[in-house]
């Protein structure tokens, strides 16, 4: 039922990473009732560790799920000891699993540039302060975005689903101001538990592709429709415009990524055709044995399937991001079709002294989707 599980996949760079560590934080909610505490303490640390190791913001859909079988077993009359027990050993073993992967993994076999992640953690000061609140106001966007053009069939199935879960939750549990306070706390981590590690970074976090999170939204209304269905198995019908409107989603946003990918490499392969048809410093043999430097500036435009699909559904522009941008991946587009090794060019400095020299000076070549300015050596490639 979530309109983004699909999505992700269609990222085939690091959807596979993506699923299986989604998959594996399910699985450990999916082993048996019966399963000791002790056991659950050590099913938990070695799947959380494999998740860490996979994809790290899905580790917040722990928290999340632990929260969605609280309510689960409160609904079912379970014995709540055993099932918080259990809850508080996956928890811990999560934790444990957190504090390994940090002096293990992260410190001795993670990449440079992915141990400058380290460096998004907010800072405890004011401007760490600022910087939850924009990301608070980033994640409220985005849902807005969601919820705005969901359709009124789809939106109407998870209220209907959402509130006999309700009237039937408060039923079992014998309506009081213990069971309400859970109950609303509850739902509440159920619905943003998987986005509190987002809100501990700096930035670069925010895009929606994080919100895989919301297959634990999708797994609790579910839930909800198992439960209800129990006794009214007319109510499983609920599950179908969910299900049709994730295809449907699904489906839309498969079409505009395969576009714009097909659009993106187009103009790569036109600026590698270009480059080699120049006449620069170290273009040709015996001139000089550096490798030339290309620096890529400003940010290419989307295709037009990208731009009618983000005006129609607004969310697409945040699920879709041009790779054709300063100090972004479209070195690995380059690095594919240029016949040649060269030196990629970026940094805040760099970055700042061609864009000045691109204003001083006039293109050897300019198209609708870029200019080519030579300095030397140096290749600047402006998207227009």
């Amino acid at each position: 039922m979530n309109p983004f599980l699909l999505g992700c996949l269609a990222y085939r760079f690091d959807s596979v990473t993506m699923l299986l560590a989604a998959a594996l934080t399910l699985l450990c909610f999916a082993l048996p009732a019966a399963v000791s505490p002790k056991k659950m303490l050590l099913w938990g640390f070695f799947l959380a560790f494999f998740v860490l190791c996979l994809y790290q913001l899905v580790i917040g859909a722990w928290i999340a799920l632990t929260a969605m079988e609280i309510l689960v077993a409160l609904c079912r009359a379970e014995n709540m000891r055993f099932v918080l027990q259990r809850c508080m050993a996956r928890l811990a073993g999560c934790f444990v699993a957190g504090l390994l992967y940090k002096f293990t993994i992260m410190k001795f076999m993670v990449q440079t540039y992915q141990k400058d992640l380290q460096s998004f953690l907010m800072p405890f000061s004011h401007h760490g302060w600022e910087l939850l609140r924009q990301n608070i106001h980033v994640y409220h966007l985005m849902l807005r975005a969601y919820t705005d053009h969901l359709p009124w069939v789809v939106g109407g199935a998870m209220l209907v689903i959402f509130f006999l879960f309700s009237w039937h939750w408060f039923r079992q549990c014998k309506l009081g101001g213990k069971m309400v306070v859970i109950y609303v706390v509850g739902v509440l981590i159920v619905l943003f538990g998987g986005y509190l590690p987002l809100l501990a970074l700096s930035g670069q976090a925010n895009h929606a592709r994080s919100l895989i999170f919301l297959i634990v939204v999708a797994l609790a209304l579910g839930s909800m429709l198992c439960i209800l269905a129990e006794r009214r198995k007319v109510l499983a019908f609920l599950l179908v415009p969910l299900l049709m409107y994730g295809c449907y989603y699904d489906y839309a946003f498969g079409n505009v990524l395969k576009r714009q990918t097909e659009h993106e490499i187009m103009i790569v392969q036109q600026i590698s055709y270009d480059i080699q048809r120049m006449d620069y410093e170290g273009s040709h043999p015996g001139r000089t044995a550096e490798l030339p430097k290309i620096t890529l500036i400003g940010s290419a435009q989307p295709s037009l399937e990208f731009l009618v699909a983000a005006k129609r559904q607004p969310l697409m522009a945040n699920l879709l991001e041009s790779n054709l941008m300063e100090d972004h991946s479209a070195w690995i587009l380059l690095r594919r079709y240029l016949p040649f090794d060269f030196q990629p060019g970026f940094g805040k400095e760099e970055m700042e002294a061609c864009h000045h020299y691109a204003d001083a000076h006039d293109p050897v070549l300019v198209n609708s989707a870029y200019a080519i300015y030579l300095d030397g050596g140096h290749i600047i490639v402006k998207f227009l």
